[in-house]
């Protein structure tokens, strides 16, 4: 479904630009261009896989999940309810808000290199003859090492978001045993279906 989306995307954006493509080109580079159209399209993917399908799914899941658990324990299933609120809601927008700080820098950063590539591809003959290859092939690598850092910082901040999540669900899962323990050995709670619970 996403790739169709974006397929349509690409499309529109084409069919929008073609007609004003000189006026286009007065304002932006063509590197500039092809990597708006190419890259920020690609990033709506993430917008739907990550934004869009994710809290559905989750809603759904978390729902029946609350439903089967409220049968159990009460306890676990309030548990669950601020798990779900501090690993779903809390920490992602904490770490939407670090990530969209670096995100114009790595826009440019990724304009810059494509504006590189195309200088060389468009321009290799002029360069080569103008003996500007050289120069013009390290603006490019120096581009390249930018965006790899810039990209790296945003990979950290997301290993370090996931790796943040992963704690608090453990430390659920914990809560969610020591409930279930309390509850088994207080005799409200079958000894069989802790390990389901958990």
């Amino acid at each position: 479904a996403t790739f169709t989306i974006l397929g349509r995307i690409r499309m529109y954006v084409y069919d929008k630009m073609e007609p004003i493509a000189p006026k286009i080109f007065s304002y932006f580079r063509s590197g500039d261009i092809l990597s708006r159209v190419v890259s920020d399209v690609d990033r709506i993917q993430f917008f739907f896989l990550r934004v869009v399908y994710p809290p559905l799914v989750m809603i759904a899941v978390f729902l029946c999940t609350m439903i089967f658990m409220i049968n159990f324990s009460l306890g676990m299933t309030f548990l669950l309810i601020i798990g779900l609120i501090i690993a779903s809601i809390v920490i992602p927008a904490v770490f939407a808000a670090l990530l969209k700080k670096g995100y114009p820098n790595m826009r440019e950063k990724n304009s810059h290199l494509w504006n590189h590539a195309t200088d060389i591809l468009y321009g290799f003959v002029d360069l080569k003859t103008n003996l500007r290859l050289n120069s013009k092939s390290e603006a490019l690598e120096k581009a390249s090492e930018q965006l790899i850092a810039a990209q790296e910082k945003s990979n950290i901040i997301e290993m370090r978001a996931e790796t943040i999540s992963f704690f608090v669900s453990l430390v659920i899962t914990w809560g969610v045993l020591f409930i279930g323990t309390y509850q088994v050995v207080t005799v409200s709670l079958n000894g069989v279906f802790l390990a389901m619970l958990v």
